[in-house]
């Protein structure tokens, strides 16, 4: 549409803005199932379609009353036949798919057992008003399998049932370059063939064109009114033309179907029929639509022109408005009688005779009416499309609120318990043992001490050291000191220890190294070879058991007030 908009007067475009309204197989189908709703008879003249998932309803309503039917499911927007597959059940349809299904043409019109479609040119030099013509010789695309009903067994056989030629040109059976027996011939043989067997060809053709017709009035509103906003004063001459390849099916009864309209149908040329055809379609095309009428400088000067007199306030408006109306009329008429002179290899369809004028005017009208509808269901469709995407945009981004807060409330968790633990880790390092805490220890040990059974109890002339005081090294430099007794400064708390020596194969450098571990009460300037051993403190330290911080000195303090007790109890008895 921008680039329609920004065209200039004596410039053309080979597109219409908005023929995908009959171009789109999903827009063809809506647009002719609604003037089949007005006119089921005039317009039965596509197969039964549906467009998924907006017409599923519709679609099992209507396999359940009509069963043995098969299906043809397309994409909305596909072309040379690429994801085309079929189907007996509609319940291999997914609800949530969007797909074309069609009503497969089970009894198609055969030539030598092989079904074929025609591909027939059309062009549209106009739609303000239309002008539509048809080109004489198009071409007929066969399949390479003779056909058989479908059934279960051939169903997936895609060289029976398609016609395109991006499939068939794949088989092996595929013949190339024969007008009379090849694969793919000319419309102009089939016409042979059909009076020579019998056929009325001038009927079909008839038919054929009312069916081409009709299916470009069930778009004339989108593209008149498309047409109408980017080109408001084109006059007769239309800014626009466009070539569209209609596939038509014959059935049996030889009744013309469009299956679906390509707004760029191929112009590949893979074999001489192809380069014959297509280089005539093109070159009456070009000829038929006079790209050269509108010469750019002339063009350029006329808009100057009417600039000038927009600007002065040149002319009367009624009179302006009598000559623009004359001009348009001598327009059209110099333009029809070009166009006969020019058609080549084409036939005009439309506008049709005198007799026959009346014919489509309704159809027109009801188009018309029908775009207005389809605008508003579009309207309030895409409102509601926005609407829903807005709710689930929405809840997607609650959901994810949710979750990223539950995530910080976990990481905040696991964040703050790991700072308890630092914290709890760093004031055991920092804090030495309190008073309260070795006073609590030394009830605890007291206990255990005063469990021990009389024959357990020694005389307070010769007490043992307990069990955690006769620790013994069994390294091959180990030493005990569960032999050594302890002496008098032991016994008196008040009194120090006396310092130990080295012991053996322990040098004087690693009792050095191990004094760093050594507790701030000891004021020694060696460490004891007991503390690095280690064992129990046995003198080192000048401090008093009871002042000491270290566990095994208090230990030791433990132990004398115990003995004290265990001889005054003696005493007593």
């Amino acid at each position: 549409m921008d680039r329609a908009c920004a065209m200039r007067k004596y410039q053309k475009i080979n597109h219409f803005p908005g023929m995908s309204e009959i171009c789109r197989k999903d827009c063809l189908a809506r647009n002719l199932s609604r003037m089949r709703r007005l006119f089921p008879k005039e317009f039965n003249i596509a197969p039964r379609t549906w467009v998924l998932p907006a017409d599923y309803a519709d679609l099992q309503a209507y396999a359940r009353s009509r069963k043995h039917r098969t299906y043809i499911l397309k994409p909305d927007a596909g072309c040379q036949g690429r994801g085309i597959w079929f189907t007996r059940c509609v319940k291999d349809i997914k609800p949530t798919d969007n797909l074309v299904c069609q009503l497969y043409v089970s009894r198609p019109f055969l030539i030598d057992d092989y079904k074929f479609d025609l591909r027939v040119y059309v062009l549209v030099a106009g739609c303000d008003p239309f002008r539509i013509f048809v080109f004489k010789d198009g071409l007929a695309r066969f399949t390479t399998v003779k056909y058989r009903d479908p059934s279960a067994v051939n169903l997936d056989n895609v060289y029976m049932h398609l016609t395109n030629y991006a499939v068939q040109k794949n088989c092996q059976q595929y013949v190339r370059n024969d007008e009379e027996d090849g694969t793919k011939r000319r419309i102009s043989t089939i016409n042979r063939w059909l009076a020579k067997n019998g056929h009325d060809v001038a009927k079909l053709w008839s038919d054929i064109d009312d069916v081409i017709i009709k299916t470009i009035l069930s778009a004339h509103g989108v593209l008149r009114h498309n047409y109408r906003s980017c080109f408001p004063d084109t006059g007769p001459s239309s800014a626009c033309f466009e070539i569209l390849g209609f596939d038509i099916i014959l059935d049996r009864s030889l009744r013309p179907l469009v299956l679906e309209v390509n707004h760029s149908p191929s112009f590949s040329t893979d074999s001489q029929l192809d380069l014959d055809i297509k280089s005539a379609l093109i070159l009456d095309t070009l000829r038929l639509v006079n790209i050269g009428a509108v010469d750019k400088r002339k063009a350029m000067e006329e808009e100057r022109r009417k600039a000038r007199d927009r600007l002065f306030q040149r002319g009367s408006r009624r009179e302006g408005r009598e000559d623009t109306e004359r001009d348009l009329a001598q327009s059209a008429e110099s333009l029809r009688r070009y166009e006969d002179a020019h058609l080549g290899n084409y036939r005009r369809i439309y506008p049709p005779q005198a007799g026959q004028a009346d014919r489509y005017e309704r159809f027109m009208t009801q188009a018309g009416s029908i775009y207005h509808e389809t605008a508003a269901a579009r309207a309030r469709a895409d409102c509601a499309r926005q609407l829903r995407r807005d709710l689930e945009r929405k809840w997607a981004e609650e959901r994810e609120f949710a979750n990223r807060q539950q995530q910080q409330q976990g990481t905040a968790r696991q964040r703050q318990t790991q700072q308890q633990q630092q914290q709890q880790q760093k004031q055991k390092q920092a804090r030495p043992e309190s008073p309260t805490d070795s006073q609590a220890s030394d009830r605890v040990k007291t206990k255990r001490e005063s469990a021990v059974t009389p024959s357990m109890q020694q005389t307070p002339t010769q007490p043992l050291p307990p069990r955690s005081l006769r620790m013994t090294k069994r390294t091959p430099t180990s030493y005990s000191l569960a032999s050594e007794r302890p002496s008098a400064s032991v016994q008196n708390p008040s009194s120090s220890f006396e310092r130990p020596r080295t012991p053996a194969g322990r040098s004087q450098s690693w009792m050095k190294k191990k004094s760093s571990d050594c507790p701030v009460c000891c004021s020694g300037t060696t460490c004891c070879a007991a503390w690095a051993s280690p064992s129990w403190c046995t003198g080192c330290c000048t401090a008093p058991p009871a002042q000491c911080q270290w566990q095994r000195c208090l230990a030791i303090s433990s132990y004398q007030r115990l003995l004290s007790r265990t001889a005054a109890a003696a005493e007593n008895r």
